[in-house]
């Protein structure tokens, strides 16, 4: 009777062992879903913050033209 205890306690903790390595392997490959879903972010928010720079320089730009057409202006006056 012995054996046959000690045999349902290895398929128990064999069941565990497999357990625990499918839930390693799930976590595994939603880590790594993760890591892309942030990489994807990570480059999403890089072409934003170049288009935002873009803008800027742009606005920068015509600022830059306005005022030396003001000062322009008010010289030949």
């Amino acid at each position: 009777m012995s054996s046959s205890n000690n045999n349902a306690k290895d398929v128990s903790e064999n069941g565990d062992v497999a357990t625990s390595e499918a839930d390693l392997a799930q976590a595994f490959k939603e880590l790594q879903r993760g890591e892309k879903t942030a990489q994807m972010l990570e480059s999403n928010l890089a072409n934003l913050e170049k288009k935002i720079d873009d803008l800027l320089a742009s606005f920068e730009a015509q600022g830059s033209a306005q005022t030396e057409t003001n000062q322009d202006d008010s010289t030949r006056n």
